[in-house]
């Protein structure tokens, strides 16, 4: 008796792949296929991905199907492969239409014609401009030793520089740059027309030591192109919850979650929260990195009220604020970060520049979406 059913010679390829494509979609998957492999090894794949505003070709499809082949075999054989999809925006193909619609041709015309006046021309063509410039200080970039201040505000200065000939007016510089490497750069700043803000992130907040130092320097020197860029997480007040479900598919309990999140709340420190959990991380080992992550980058607390007035005495400081959102429910409720707190404080206030959307992605939620609710 044979063992496996005869192949059909006759198949019709598009819908037989129509059909597993409804298989995959009805019965998730994609998604089932990441969450058995939490666990596993890391394999990352850089993956040079597709111009936002050029034109598909054939070139996309062959490449994009090879590509996909490696992260598969990885993932078949055990490894956490993270996707994350994603456009490449740099300007060219904006740039080239825009060369045509004014009937130039290369660099020499177009510095003829006036570069500000081309920039200009590209922002008209989809309506919209450069406001601010996310700088990445890498303070370990190197193998062997951190960045020096001087090598960071060397690096910061290259920064300011680039901001401006994209046209940014504000730059967020990470509060890896000390207090004293901010002072020195705001004669640059003030010099090229960017105003450079410190993002205060988790565990930091406007009222933490760290921030205050800040402060001072900012007050000390007068410059009116150095102040801040907080990010609206380190108001949170209840646990993030793609780092909740994520432990809960990597088999913790509920009882487990609301007890690390008590202790948090309760202030206990860390390495004492810690052995009191250790019994039930010797169960169940992703515990470790969820009690960890709520004293870290993704901290809360039982009330933001402190911060928010920390806040307002910065807000004159602030250039612009990055609207963080891990995951926003069907009422448009950011279920860790109380923004009902937040946003009638900043109406109220003087505050006259962005707020922008920052969706981390960290829940496999659908991206659009999500930021579409918070918006």
């Amino acid at each position: 008796m044979a063992k496996y059913k005869k192949v059909d010679t006759d198949l019709k390829f598009v819908d037989r792949e129509k059909e597993v494509e409804k298989f995959w979609n009805e019965e998730d998957i994609f998604k089932k296929s990441m969450e058995n492999r939490k666990e596993g090894e890391t394999y990352t794949f850089y993956d040079g991905p597709p111009t936002a505003n050029g034109k598909p070709h054939i070139g996309h499809v062959l490449t994009r199907v090879i590509k996909d082949m490696i992260p598969r075999y990885r993932t078949m054989k055990g490894y956490m492969v993270p996707r994350k999809a994603g456009w490449d925006t740099h300007g060219l193909p904006v740039e080239l239409e825009v060369e045509k619609l004014l009937g130039l041709d290369g660099k020499d015309q177009i510095e003829k014609y006036g570069v500000e006046p081309f920039i200009n021309k590209c922002k008209e063509k989809y309506g919209i401009g450069p406001i601010c410039y996310s700088a990445n200080m890498d303070r370990g970039m190197l193998k062997d030793r951190d960045l020096t201040e001087d090598e960071m505000v060397a690096r910061a200065i290259t920064d300011i520089i680039s901001a401006n000939k994209l046209g940014c007016t504000v730059m967020r510089e990470q509060y890896l740059l000390s207090p004293s490497g901010l002072a020195r750069i705001a004669p640059i700043a003030e010099a090229y027309n960017v105003h450079v803000g410190i993002e205060i992130h988790n565990p930091e907040s406007p009222i933490t030591q760290a921030i205050q130092d800040y402060v001072e320097v900012i007050e000390k020197t007068g410059s009116k192109y150095i102040g801040f860029v907080p990010d609206f997480g380190c108001f949170a007040t209840k646990p993030n919850k793609p780092y909740w479900d994520r432990a809960l598919a990597a088999g913790a309990t509920e009882e487990q979650l609301q007890k690390c999140a008590q202790l948090r709340y309760d202030d206990v420190p860390m390495e004492e929260a810690m052995k009191i959990m250790a019994p039930d991380m010797e169960k169940c080992p992703a515990l470790g990195a969820t009690l960890n992550s709520m004293y870290g980058f993704v901290q809360f607390r039982k009330s933001c009220t402190a911060e928010l007035e920390g806040l307002k005495k910065i807000m004159p400081y602030c250039f612009e604020m990055h609207g963080k959102c891990h995951y926003v429910d069907e009422n448009l409720h950011e279920v860790a970060i109380p923004y009902e707190e937040i946003i009638p404080g900043i109406a109220e206030s003087d505050y006259e520049g962005y707020i922008v959307t920052e969706y981390e992605d960290e829940g496999g939620y659908d991206a659009v979406e999500q930021t579409t609710r918070h918006v």
